[in-house]
């Protein structure tokens, strides 16, 4: 079931304001604003969850994102980080 032609077309006018009103915020150099609305919509932010690397689960609390795209996290070990695809949620 398809979307009438005028929903697709508000729904990309939608989708195009958003991107340039990011696009904006970056290029005003508002780095801050953009990490803290992308942390605000990240799932179990904050929150200590169970992930499992390699075969092992573990308990964690993500803090943060950085610069290379890597995932800040809080363990019983410290502050680790991890590439994309290398942990994994345990529903």
């Amino acid at each position: 079931v398809g979307l009438p032609e005028q929903n697709l077309a508000l729904v990309l006018e939608r989708v195009l304001s958003a991107v340039e009103q990011r696009f904006l915020q970056l290029r005003e150099g508002k780095k801050s604003t953009l990490k803290q609305a992308y942390h605000q919509h990240m799932l179990r932010y904050l929150e200590p969850s169970v992930f499992v690397k390699e075969g092992h689960a573990f308990t964690g609390t993500i803090t943060g994102v950085e610069e290379d795209g890597r995932l800040r996290m809080e363990t019983n070990s410290g502050t680790v980080y991890f590439a994309f695809k290398e942990i994994a949620w345990v529903l």
